[in-house]
């Protein structure tokens, strides 16, 4: 009887530790439960948290412009610029994009707990700055470049989506050249032509294409976009401001880039090329400084060919042409070019000078550059993001910046 009752004991303690266990099992799954519940809705309440802030933060206005943020956005980007100007010239109303962005957002999301990525997305994302020399040697290059430019424009519209400004600088008394290309600019605004106006020597104006480039450099930078990719090309047959006084040959006393009865009868110059190279040092420098960044690439024309107004002296004397500055023009063009990473094209057929340049278009990287805004996202929080497509003056262009906020 004992022997039973101990059974029956034994038994009973087993169910009550089984229940036990069950009921602490169910209790442990019961919670785990209870905790993912609880991290869903959390989730799910943060995610409603961040897109209500995020939508009322793309209809609100600003209240000087009256205009919404995310227009805003579209012209920063733009423009380039976070500080923008609206109404009339004599009187704008002046706001500082960026500040406003940077208080909205703190006012809806708290300081430290966002984050604002806004992409460039300027009219022009390369800017073209093509310097030519002007003499009369180089009629046949520049002709080359007025037949074939407007196809090179058209090549890359329709095979990249490069949005690229073509500005071509004459040097001094290259206004018949620049006439040339007036159709053309009156109907394509990607296309524009400028003469060279600031101080570029005393001598040899038309063929100062190193003094000429850092010039424009020093005064048009901030015409060429910011962050744009900004590429120089220089068109020449000649060193920087002729070959006088250094690379011109000479014939009995006389320094001659014409004719010469034969190129052993000519003697190399005696002179020195210090102003030339400090030229291109100079030039070198500002095309490496960081507010300019600018790739110059060399086109090196055949200096041999003897332009048609000089033909008839070189009938009635010495022949052939010289060749006058040509190694000396090589040293320079490709001391310039490797000094700002790029590098020099030999163009001594005219029509290789519009292929050269369709290449050095098109090789050209674009810089991905974007303003930020707030605080950079940590790694150990969980990121909420939402993408603002933000119009930009050009119809179909739009700017997708990148909010994103954590907890």
């Amino acid at each position: 009887m004992k022997k039973g009752q101990t059974i029956e004991i034994l038994g009973f303690l087993v169910l009550v530790v089984v229940a036990i266990i069950s009921m602490l099992a169910l209790r442990l799954v019961t919670s785990d439960q209870k905790a993912e519940v609880m991290h869903i809705a959390q989730e799910s309440h943060e995610e409603k948290y961040f897109n209500a802030g995020a939508n009322t933060f793309i209809v609100i206005t600003e209240p000087a412009t009256n205009r919404t943020f995310v227009e805003l956005i579209g012209l920063a980007g733009f423009f380039e610029k976070g500080v923008l100007e609206f109404g009339p010239v004599d009187d704008p109303i002046t706001v500082d994009v960026f500040e406003e962005l940077t208080e909205r957002l703190d006012l809806i999301y708290g300081e430290g707990h966002w984050h604002l990525e806004l992409p460039h997305a300027p009219r022009y994302q390369i800017y073209v700055i093509m310097v030519l020399d002007v003499s009369v040697s180089m009629k046949e290059e520049i002709e080359d470049i007025r037949h074939n430019i407007q196809y090179i424009i058209d090549e890359v519209e329709e095979t990249t989506d490069r949005r690229v400004a073509f500005k071509l600088y004459f040097l001094p008394t290259g206004q018949y050249y620049r006439n040339m290309f007036h159709e053309m600019e009156k109907n394509n605004p990607c296309f524009r032509t400028y003469m060279v106006d600031c101080n570029v020597g005393s001598t040899n104006k038309n063929e100062a294409w190193a003094r000429g480039m850092k010039c424009l450099i020093d005064e048009k930078l901030d015409d060429w976009g910011k962050v744009s990719a900004k590429v120089g090309i220089i068109l020449s047959d000649e060193p920087p401001s002729g070959c006088e006084g250094c690379g011109c040959e000479h014939y009995e006393g006389i320094v001659t880039e014409a004719c010469c009865p034969d190129r052993p009868s000519c003697t190399p110059p005696e002179t020195t090329c210090t102003d030339k190279e400090n030229a291109i040092d100079a030039l070198i420098d500002r095309a490496n400084a960081a507010d300019a960044k600018m790739n110059i690439f060399t086109l090196k024309a055949n200096p041999c060919n003897v332009p048609d107004r000089f033909r008839s002296q070189c009938r009635a004397g010495p022949i052939p042409y010289t060749c006058a500055g040509e190694e000396k023009l090589t040293e320079f063009m490709t001391t310039l070019s490797d000094g700002t990473g790029a590098g020099m094209y030999t163009v001594d057929n005219p029509k290789d000078v519009s292929k050269a340049i369709r290449d050095i278009v098109l090789s050209q990287p674009i810089p991905d550059v974007s303003f930020e805004l707030g605080t950079t996202p940590p790694v150990d929080k969980r990121i909420h993001s939402y993408v603002i497509p933000a119009p930009t003056p050009i119809p179909g262009l739009y700017i997708n910046a990148i909010l994103k906020q954590w907890n």
